[in-house]
């Protein structure tokens, strides 16, 4: 996995970051809250919480971001990796919406900073 984010972040000079556990009680707020912790939302990057407990996938842009990866691609991001998780494919679907995200934000620079790419709760 972090092999797959690595080549993303390479290819689209966006940080990404992956975080799988547990969702909170509210799992949107519980990735807001990751990344504004990890200081994602200064920097051009993208997190996606999948939260396997509450069935639900984030995905968090940073303003930087945003214009790389609007909330329709961020969309079509959580439906392939649902599909790919209904299915019993968590690896799949992670490797799966780290691809689709480097596709829809395309080729740029790297930041230069270096965060992890993975995160477990």
């Amino acid at each position: 996995m972090g092999r797959a984010v690595h080549e993303a972040e390479t290819f689209t000079g966006l940080q990404i970051c992956v975080y799988l556990g547990p969702g909170g009680e509210d799992p949107r707020a519980h990735a807001e809250q990751l990344f504004v912790d990890r200081g994602l939302h200064t920097r051009p990057a993208v997190l996606v919480l999948v939260a396997p407990d509450a069935r639900q996938v984030e995905v968090v842009t940073a303003q930087d971001a945003r214009g790389r990866l609007p909330d329709a691609d961020a969309q079509a991001v959580v439906e392939l990796m649902t599909q790919h998780f209904g299915s019993g494919d968590l690896v799949g679907g992670l490797l799966a919406g780290v691809a689709r995200i480097a596709e829809a934000a395309g080729p740029g620079q790297p930041s230069g900073e270096d965060l992890p790419d993975l995160l477990q709760g």
